[in-house]
């Protein structure tokens, strides 16, 4: 698993975009790793993109999704999360963790399929994908 990490400071936005085989020990990492970053900070948005994903299993430690996933939830006042994949079983995996959070767990985190809905979600607009060189943003491995 490869993490790289995009900022835009202009727009208080982290893209952690995630590539290469995951199993669900390292989703654990890649969570715990976000959460101490010091771009994950009250008020801002974090847009986890696991379009580029492969998932070992499934494995027993799926089981271990749920607790791992809510290392997510429990944010900061103001904090934003959107997961992003194109898979539907990562996505499908994501939904039910999420249907089975309490509401104000979910009101802070958007799953979604397409960077340009989960931008809306995140700041209220549509932005350029930074998986293209775009301008204004600032690259490095986490």
């Amino acid at each position: 698993m490869q993490i790289l990490r995009k900022e835009n400071a202009s727009l208080r936005l982290t893209v952690w975009s995630v590539l290469g085989l995951v199993n669900p020990s390292e989703l654990k990492v890649l969570f715990q790793t976000v959460r101490a970053d010091e771009l994950c900070h009250p008020g801002s948005a974090q847009l986890i993109d696991l379009r580029a994903i492969t998932i070992d299993g499934p494995t027993p430690e799926f089981s271990e999704l749920f607790t791992t996933a809510r290392l997510l939830w429990r944010d900061g006042p103001g904090d934003r999360w959107a997961l992003l994949t194109a898979s539907p079983l990562i996505f499908g995996l994501l939904r039910m963790i999420h249907a089975l959070l309490s509401d104000s767990e979910q009101s802070h985190v958007g799953l979604h399929r397409e960077f340009a809905d989960a931008s809306q979600w995140l700041l209220g607009k549509v932005i350029v994908d930074p998986a293209q060189p775009t301008p204004g943003w600032s690259w490095s491995h986490a």
